[in-house]
């Protein structure tokens, strides 16, 4: 199974055509709002994933859920994607656009791999009333 390389949450990011270079913008850690309930216009979440040359061999397949629990909401939404290993280093980037908060808290990001925890990334919300 390949192995996390990394994992963020972002508001953008741009990959170079050329060299195939990520670059991420504006990792979220605390988003601040005037007032909530509020949207966020977007968010990213990319994860990085290392393959074995076993792996990069067979071509294996994997899925990935990210489980977004916003606060207030008992259930997370999940969002899933497929990726084959065919290099060494594989990307998953997953958009969400206007993500609805309804109150302050905490936004836990679960990353899952075949249906195993990989990693989790908080998103504090807050409001500047």
């Amino acid at each position: 199974m390949p192995k996390i390389e990394y994992f963020l949450v972002a508001e953008s990011y741009s990959e170079d055509k050329d060299s195939g270079y990520l670059s991420i913008f504006n990792v979220f850690n605390t988003v601040r709002f005037q007032k909530l309930p509020a949207t966020i216009p977007k968010v990213v979440a990319i994860s990085c994933w290392l393959s074995s040359a076993e792996e990069i061999e067979q071509s294996a397949n994997a899925q990935v859920t990210l489980r977004f629990r916003l606060p207030g909401q008992p259930d997370p939404q999940e969002f899933r994607a497929n990726f084959e290993s065919d290099t060494r280093f594989q990307y998953v980037v997953l958009e969400l656009y206007d993500v609805p908060v309804k109150e302050a808290g905490d936004i836990l990001v679960e990353l899952q791999l075949n249906g195993k925890h990989c990693a989790t990334h908080t998103m504090s919300i807050a409001a500047i009333e």
